[in-house]
């Protein structure tokens, strides 16, 4: 769980954002969708094993232009807040213990994540079409651990009534490139780090969702 440092600070983040938007103005703001793979780092109900796996990540998200008065590096900044929900598939972690008896066999389980957060997004290029971008985000990201199945050595599926969740500070730093391709609509690949504290049931995770923003 998050320890009250942890939410106070996640409280003045949030709250700072909403203050920094004032008012919004026309093109100042858009919202999209985004679809691509997540490499998920995932550890088994026993924190013994960690299994690399292919996911697929959904994400919704809204974009915030800030008005930079003078330019410089403030200039192309953005607020930004997403949403993402990962789907990922069944888990074999092969010979691994799941009870204080030493059994060993196959453990299957399947895993569930939920992340959400805000990011400092800077886009460089000027009024170029084609603009890289980086950017640093900071969330919770929510891990449920369910459908546990164990298969001893003499293949005998057993089903565990077994339920485990975590809830992780995210930080989330990330690398882009956004193409406009017109007034209303941009369209970015933004190749984002999850780095889970405490790592607990996923250790980590790495995203590549292309996605598309409707400018107001």
């Amino acid at each position: 769980m998050l320890t009250n440092h942890r939410l106070t600070f996640l409280l003045i983040f949030f709250s700072a954002f909403f203050f920094s938007m004032g008012s919004v103005q026309a093109g100042d703001f858009a919202v999209g969708v985004s679809v691509g793979p997540v490499f998920g780092f995932d550890s088994d109900f026993n924190n013994e094993h960690t299994k690399t796996g292919l996911h697929l990540d959904l994400g919704f998200d809204a974009l915030y232009r800030l008005d930079c008065a003078g330019g410089g590096f403030c200039k192309a900044l953005f607020l930004e807040t997403n949403f993402d929900m990962v789907f990922a598939k069944n888990y074999n972690f092969g010979a691994t213990q799941v009870s204080s008896n030493g059994n060993t066999g196959n453990f299957s389980e399947k895993l569930k994540y939920y992340s959400g957060a805000f990011t400092m997004r800077k886009h460089f290029g000027g009024d170029k079409k084609f603009q890289p971008l980086v950017s640093l985000g900071l969330g919770v990201s929510y891990i449920k651990l369910l459908d546990v199945s164990f298969t001893n050595t003499f293949g005998i599926q057993q089903e565990l009534n077994l339920s485990k969740s975590s809830i992780n500070l995210d930080v989330q730093p990330g690398v882009g490139l956004a193409y406009e391709l017109s007034p209303k609509l941009l369209v970015d690949i933004v190749a984002r780090f999850h780095v889970l504290i405490p790592a607990g049931l996923g250790n980590s995770f790495f995203e590549l969702p292309i996605g598309i923003k409707y400018t107001f």
